[in-house]
This record gives structure tokens, C-alpha cells and sequence, in this order.
């Protein structure tokens, strides 16, 4: 007997062995903060576990220090171009 694998076959036989996509990249968290903060909201009620909690944190926290990095620039880049105060 020969078996014919279809497409709902195949997809019942990752099912039933366990088959999960691939996490997605700290940097595709990096670029999608819609999804980083409901990937996050998920992990932090439980409702989504493994190494994506992780990317997605990591992702956040690295957002988070190029907001920052980039509020200190403009900063010194305003202060720089400011007009010097008479004395």
C-alpha cells in the first residue's frame, strides 16, 4: 500500500511530532513593535513560551537603549548649535 501524503497530511504529521516554525530574530522584534508588545504581553501572562520571550525582551531592552542614545544626541546636538548667552 502506497501513502499519498497531502497537504492536510502533512500538516497533521508536524502536528502530531511536535513540528514548530522557527522563533523570529531579535532584530525582527527590533522592527515590529507591534508585535514585540504582544509577544511580550504574551509571555508575561504565559500564554506564550519559549526563546521568542526571550529575543522579544532582548529586543525591547535594545530598542530602548537606541531611543535613548538617540535623545542624548539630540540634546548635545541642540545644545551645540545653541546660541551662546551673553555675560
Amino acid at each position: 500500500m502506497k501513502w499519498r501524503l497531502t497537504a492536510p497530511g502533512i500538516a497533521l504529521v508536524c502536528l502530531l511530532a511536535g513540528c514548530e516554525r522557527e522563533p523570529r530574530s531579535q532584530s525582527f522584534f527590533e522592527a515590529n513593535e507591534a508585535e514585540r508588545s504582544q509577544v511580550i504581553a504574551d509571555c508575561q501572562i504565559g500564554a506564550h513560551r519559549g526563546e521568542e520571550c526571550q529575543l522579544a525582551q532582548l529586543a525591547d531592552q535594545a530598542v530602548a537603549v537606541k531611543q535613548r542614545h538617540a535623545r542624548r544626541q539630540q540634546i548635545l546636538r541642540d545644545a551645540y548649535e545653541a546660541e551662546p548667552t551673553a555675560k
